[in-house]
This record gives structure tokens, C-alpha cells and sequence, in this order.
């Protein structure tokens, strides 16, 4: 029955520095997930988005488009298993008016009762420009509050590195009772 799902909410933000030059970058994650516990398998929504304090210059290299704000937003799909959290996002992209097509894979593997390694991989799959976009590290996890630090690469062809350390805060909401994102289980 809908009421033995395990309704949850992650609001996750981080920042990092994006490149040698020292380019600062902050992201947001919102996840939804409704998770069956009889098969420990959920689906849900995700949005993410990336601001780059230098504008990303993509597509033509000699005339890019260049815009600050990289967003993807879809469904999320997962499984858990033993200690590991495995989810597949199939998601949409906005770059500017440019819209393409966004698979992330995720993947958190619990290594101590308050510790775990995450990794997230997301390929932005524009016309006429591709990128690839991986977020790994540690967190410390305890209740609703998490505290990650770890390494993003980030790239593209034709784009210089915005590869870098990353730190970020996490918070996780169980069984929630808000009709506009849980509606049939409000």
C-alpha cells in the first residue's frame, strides 16, 4: 500500500573551485524518492544545477555561447543493496535555450555506520557539444545532516579544466506529509 513508502526529500548544496585558475562553481541537488521497502527499490524527481562564476563557453569554440547556469532535471531510479545505494537519473538539460538529453548515475556505499563514499557521474548530451561532469568523495552522514568533501571533474571539448575540490552540505527529509511533491500520498 502507498503508506509503507518510505517518502523522502535530499536537498543537497555544495561549492567548489572550478579550475586552476581558482573559478568558483556552487551546485544544488533536490531529490525526491518514494522507496518500497519490500524490494528496497525507489523512484523519484531530481533537479540539479551548477552556476559557474565564469560563464562556460561552449558549442563553436571560435564563437562560443557562453552562460553561467547548467540545469538538469528528471526522473531517478534506484536500488539498495546491502550497503550500497545504486540510482540511474534520466533527466533533460538546459544550457541557455539549448536543451539535450542528461543520464547521471549515482552510487553511495555506507563504509562505516555515519561514513560513506558517493560518486556521481552526469553526461550533459547537447546538440553540436557534449559534457561530462563527476563528483566523488567522502561523507559523514548522521541523521538528517550530511558533510561531504571530495573532488569534481568537470569537461568538455574545447573547454579548460574546471576540475576541483569540492565541500558540501546535505540534508535529508523522511516521510513527508507536503501534497505538491508527494500528492497522491500527501
Amino acid at each position: 500500500t502507498p503508506d509503507t513508502f518510505i517518502r523522502s526529500l535530499d536537498l543537497e548544496s555544495s561549492v567548489y573551485e572550478a579550475g586552476k585558475d581558482g573559478h568558483g562553481a556552487q551546485t544544488i541537488r533536490v531529490r525526491t524518492r518514494y522507496t518500497d521497502p519490500d524490494v528496497n527499490a525507489f523512484i523519484g524527481l531530481a533537479v540539479y544545477a551548477t552556476r559557474f562564476n565564469v560563464d562556460l563557453p561552449l558549442f563553436d569554440p571560435l564563437n562560443p555561447e557562453r552562460a553561467p547556469l547548467l540545469i538538469s532535471w528528471g526522473g531517478d531510479f534506484g536500488l539498495i543493496r546491502g550497503r550500497s545505494l545504486w540510482e540511474l537519473d534520466l533527466m533533460g538539460g538546459n544550457f541557455k535555450e539549448h536543451l539535450g538529453f542528461c543520464p547521471a548515475i549515482l552510487g553511495e556505499h555506507h563504509l562505516s555506520e555515519h561514513w560513506l563514499f558517493y560518486h556521481t557521474t552526469t553526461f550533459y548530451l547537447f546538440e553540436g557539444a557534449s559534457l561530462a561532469d563527476s563528483d566523488q568523495g567522502v561523507k559523514w552522514a548522521r541523521k538528517s545532516l550530511g558533510i561531504s568533501v571530495g573532488y569534481r571533474l568537470f569537461g568538455a571539448q574545447h573547454l579548460a579544466s574546471r576540475n576541483g575540490p569540492s565541500v558540501g552540505i546535505s540534508w535529508r527529509f523522511e516521510s513527508l506529509r507536503i501534497p505538491f511533491l508527494f500528492p497522491s500520498m500527501g
